[in-house]
């Protein structure tokens, strides 16, 4: 049986959740200053622009959280340390397929 989240464990990953694309169009803000020729980051925001640069975000995000939506859909019972873990070093790539495995193990499901 899944264990539903608490108020507390939803406002956590509401905020980690929407943290990224913030930071990112903090970053976008501003395109990078050319100097010469013109860089691949600077023709990716000319041709982007902010919502497309939100959307690859929104996408970047939702794949970069893979491991933490599997163990909620599994029923996991370490569901927000397997989040915690994505959260801080899902980035590493190295930390997001341990959580992946991670999410991925068995769940000992209670006797009836």
């Amino acid at each position: 049986m899944r264990r539903s989240l608490t108020v507390y464990e939803w406002v956590w990953m509401i905020i980690a959740v929407l943290a990224i694309p913030l930071v990112a169009l903090m970053i976008w803000d501003r395109p990078p200053t050319m100097s010469g020729a013109e860089n691949a980051a600077a023709a990716l925001w000319r041709d982007l622009g902010p919502l497309g640069a939100l959307v690859v975000v929104g996408i970047a995000a939702l794949v970069l959280f893979t491991p933490s939506l599997v163990a909620y859909q599994r029923g996991h019972p370490n569901v927000m340390a397997i989040f915690a873990f994505n959260l801080l070093l899902g980035l590493t790539g190295i930390g997001w397929a341990i959580a992946l495995v991670w999410a991925l193990t068995a769940v000992d499901k209670p006797r009836t």
